[in-house]
């Protein structure tokens, strides 16, 4: 499938697709209405011999390298993080495997590092030489970005710690900058410009290896929810002397909240759900209420009273504006697994299903719903008995 049997329009609707718009955001966005959205993605899925926007997106960002041609977002200022890291390959490995080999290691990293970057709401633009920039804050922005920014670094370091014969050194700061929404929207290159941003790479620059060095805006912005070490004051070439910290745990827990009263009869229905699930029984729970009703707040002291007895997969579905090609499928098998291949999903099902028919079938239907890849048996049945083999295959 070439991308250039899709119309200018439908790749249009398959950009905005891989961005997870739904299709009222897409109609919103290309001022045309719902069904004709609705028509132009089913005629997309028909072209590319899919069935789920998942493996649009997937097929976009992976094979089509499609391009839209969006209406322009023009630049901003935003307060955001920056994050720059570098992937730093140890020299005993880089004389056993020749610069090629040591070249597509390093390229391996950056998509594992990336998509812990990704996972956690940023944008990332890629470099040469093993390094890696990961914006936070644009074009989405949450209140908990410097913390998000923390928690890529720390997934970083450990991602390293796994790999002995990579390590890693970042540097962070949050701080205004002008925002290129149209590059963030299509290439990824020259996304923002700021003082910030030369900051975190100087950061980067003066870290050791396996370490994390933070700005002082970042680290007051997380003073009350990180932990650090300070490493003096450093006088940066532009800039001035600042204060500088090496991040120690980007979440210690010891924040103040307020106390959680009530929800009792919540907490026991969870209670209720997790004992049934306990007896291989699969349960649905689904926490509706208005906004500001405490759901988040339930779910959390719900898991929080389990953690160590009870293994916690996370994954969240992305608002329609913020970009990332990951569905909820594919974080819970991330979170569970790692780096997402067939190989990894046949490892992990072996441990629990040892008829090799039924194992054979659940690898091909979890690697499937999560966009690993497209499996044409499964394509060949109806969309019930599709979805009633991948349901099944989660169940089990």
């Amino acid at each position: 499938m070439q991308v250039t049997s899709l119309t200018k329009r439908e790749r249009e609707v398959a950009a905005y697709v891989a961005e997870g718009l739904t299709n009222r955001d897409i109609a919103e966005r290309l001022v045309i209405s719902d069904r004709t959205v609705e028509s132009h993605v089913e005629h997309i899925r028909n072209k590319l011999g899919v069935r789920s926007r998942a493996q649009v997106a997937t097929w976009t960002v992976t094979v089509g390298e499609v391009t839209a041609a969006p209406l322009s977002r023009g630049s901003e200022n935003r307060v955001v993080t920056c994050l720059f890291a570098d992937i730093v390959p140890s020299a005993a490995m880089s004389t056993r495997l020749g610069a090629e080999r040591t070249k597509t290691m390093i390229d391996r990293a950056l998509q594992d590092l990336s998509a812990i970057a990704t996972a956690e709401g940023a944008v990332v633009e890629k470099s040469t030489g093993g390094s890696y920039f990961a914006m936070f804050g644009a074009p989405v922005t949450h209140a908990d970005d410097p913390t998000r920014a923390l928690r890529t670094a720390e997934g970083a370091t450990r991602w390293a710690a796994e790999h002995p014969d990579t390590a890693v050194r970042i540097g962070i700061e949050t701080g205004e900058v002008l925002v290129d929404l149209d590059a963030i929207a299509t290439t990824g290159d020259g996304m923002a410009f700021g003082s910030c941003i030369n900051l975190a790479g100087r950061l980067r620059n003066g870290a050791r290896p396996g370490e994390v060095l933070v700005g002082p805006v970042c680290r007051e912005a997380t003073s009350a929810t990180a932990e650090f070490v300070a490493r003096g004051e450093r006088e940066v070439d532009g800039i001035g002397t600042i204060s500088i910290a090496a991040l120690v745990r980007a979440e210690t827990g010891l924040v103040a909240r307020p106390s959680f009263v009530g929800r009792r009869r919540e907490l026991d229905l969870l209670r209720g759900a997790l004992e049934r699930a306990a007896s291989r029984e699969a349960v649905f729970v689904l926490l509706i209420a208005p906004p500001g009703q405490g759901k988040t707040r339930t779910a959390e002291e719900f898991i929080a009273s389990i953690d160590g007895d009870t293994h916690v997969l996370r994954a969240r579905c992305r608002p329609g504006a913020e970009l990332g090609a990951q569905t909820p499928s594919h974080q819970l098998l991330s979170c569970d697994i790692g780096p997402l291949t067939v190989e990894a999903i046949q490892a992990r099902v072996a441990e629990m299903i040892a008829d090799a028919g039924e194992r054979a079938d659940t690898v091909a239907a979890l690697a499937h719903s999560a966009g690993v890849v497209i499996d044409p048996r499964l394509m060949s049945l109806s969309p019930t008995e599709r979805l009633e083999a991948l349901s099944g295959a989660w169940r089990r």
